[in-house]
């Protein structure tokens, strides 16, 4: 009677046990899991802030144009999509990580409100084409760095850009932070480009200097996005 009483106890030991186990299993998968998609939604929360639309007061919003000839108006004016590409390119700067993409060229005829604004930077200020692109700028260094993502913008016609023509005035040239990254639009007006003759783009950044601007820590490099 002992010894069954014995094994009895051995058998109900060793299975309280096994669930036991079971249960341990069961809990760290599920606070894995947890973990897991806690993760996942963090990183789907970083690409959303980073890729978060900024409104631009000098122009409408270009988001919802998609097929050639979409027209979008609103208070600041009415643009039509005459070129898009969806090619892109990503470029590494020594410990600048830039990417370039969603490159359109409109049409746009801006509210009254805005012809003087836009006198500055055309003759032609009431009815005209520009290119616009995304932009980028990752600092992956320790220190603080100064860089423009676009020194020098040539079109495939040869119509030449500088970093003073973006109207957008986004801020996305100069000083980044440790870590910092910055994302925007740049867009520039097209006077001796046509949208139909248009093949690409070329762009050319500024070096990567430190802070002070004085000494430039790497070399700028050209990339390239056809249409």
């Amino acid at each position: 009677m002992i010894k069954w009483l014995l094994m009895l106890i051995a058998i109900l030991v060793v299975f309280g046990c096994a669930r036991h186990d079971e249960n341990a299993e069961a809990e760290n998968g599920a606070v894995n899991s947890e973990q897991k998609g806690k993760g996942m939604q963090a990183i789907k929360e970083e690409e959303k802030e980073v890729d978060q639309y900024i409104n631009n007061p000098q122009a409408p919003d270009t988001r919802s144009l998609k097929e050639i000839g979409d027209t979008y108006e609103d208070e600041d004016g009415k643009v039509t999509l005459v070129a898009s590409t969806d090619d892109s390119k990503r470029l590494e700067i020594g410990p600048i990580e830039l990417t370039y993409k969603n490159l359109k060229v409109m049409e746009y005829r801006p509210a009254l409100h805005l012809i003087d604004y836009f006198h500055q930077f055309t003759h032609h200020e009431d009815r005209f084409n520009y290119l616009k692109l995304q932009v980028k700028i990752q600092n992956k260094s320790e220190q603080t760095i100064n860089v423009a993502p676009v020194s020098v913008l040539e079109t495939s016609e040869g119509e030449l850009k500088g970093f003073e023509d973006d109207f957008y005035l986004q801020e996305l040239h100069g000083k980044l932070s440790p870590g910092q990254v910055k994302t925007g639009e740049l867009a520039y007006i097209l006077e001796k480009s046509d949208p139909e003759q248009l093949n690409s783009i070329s762009i050319t950044t500024s070096d990567v200097y430190e802070d002070n601007k004085q000494q430039a820590i790497e070399k700028g490099k050209k990339v390239e996005l056809a249409f």
